[in-house]
């Protein structure tokens, strides 16, 4: 896998709150940008590995469908999800801690793409892209939390 950005921000709520909120993907277009809309794909419960979603997203100037699939779910500890969009094959990854202060929160995007490497075009304007909408993706997250 290649890393495509890797994010921390300190959220000033309790850990089951952001959690529960996070590994609700539905609620995913309220904070990270350029997602359209995402909804439910089957009836199985957030956290569940196997849940799908269909989500879609602002690429490049359009719109791009795909299905994302959580995979991996430990509950206050870590959420992972894998998307199908060809050519890239996301891999979304939140790690959650709790510190003095909340929940502190890391999150991280890769590739699974095996054609890939880190001198790829795609790579570069994949990490270009998505670090800034990562920042300020936790930045409206941390907001939303803090402020019900």
């Amino acid at each position: 896998m290649i890393e495509l950005t890797k994010k921390t921000i300190t959220i000033l709520a309790p850990i089951e709150r952001v959690f529960e909120h996070v590994i609700n993907m539905e609620n995913y277009k309220f904070w990270f940008p350029d997602v359209i809309a995402i909804q439910a794909n089957d009836t199985r419960p957030h956290a569940s590995v196997g849940k799908t979603y269909i989500e879609t997203l602002a690429i490049a100037g359009s719109d791009q469908t795909l299905t994302i699939k959580v995979v991996e779910c430990v509950k206050y500890t870590t959420f992972v999800t894998q998307g199908d969009l060809v050519g890239i094959l996301p891999q979304m990854t939140v790690c959650f801690w709790e510190n003095e202060l909340g929940c502190q929160l890391e999150l991280s995007y890769h590739s699974r793409e095996p054609a890939l490497n880190e001198q790829s075009p795609i790579i570069r304007g994949l990490r270009e892209n998505l670090a800034p909408r990562a920042e300020v993706g936790l930045t409206q997250l941390k907001h939303l939390l803090e402020n019900p």
